[in-house]
């Protein structure tokens, strides 16, 4: 059997350590730095599609959970226990960066998008999942 160049690269990723046997910000960290041209995402620029859209390579999504990851440890408490953040925005790419920022710092995120109006027992199964602690009856 003979690989390609892709599965050779990766091949030998994995048995450098650095490979997708790693937590997700470690892989695109990787992407970045063997592939930094190429493509992630490609999202609109704006709420209408006719705006046209913008490609995101692995660099700048790097990039971008690098900058986020530095104003988290900037802006709140150290962290030693993967410790809760609440997120209240829309679910976009921003959340994806800000999701992998929050791995890197040993955080995690919280997104509280629908709670208003979702059923009191999706609350509270939200609550636990997001402070994994009893609720108070």
């Amino acid at each position: 059997m003979t690989l390609s160049r892709t599965e050779h690269e990766t091949t030998l990723l994995v048995h450098q350590g650095i490979g997708p046997r790693r937590l997700l910000p470690k892989i695109i960290d990787v992407n970045a730095a063997v592939y930094p041209t190429k493509l992630y995402s490609i999202f609109p620029k704006s709420n209408s599609i006719a705006d046209g859209l913008v490609n995101y390579d692995y660099k700048q999504l790097a990039n971008a959970i690098n900058h986020v990851a530095r104003y988290l440890d900037d802006n709140l408490p150290e962290s030693l226990e993967f410790d809760t953040f609440a997120y209240i925005g829309s679910k976009d790419i921003r959340y994806s960066i800000l999701a992998m920022a929050a791995l890197k710092t040993r955080r995690k995120v919280c997104k509280s998008g629908n709670l208003l109006s979702a059923p009191h027992s999706e609350v509270d199964n939200y609550k636990r999942f997001c402070f994994r602690r009893p609720l108070a009856q």
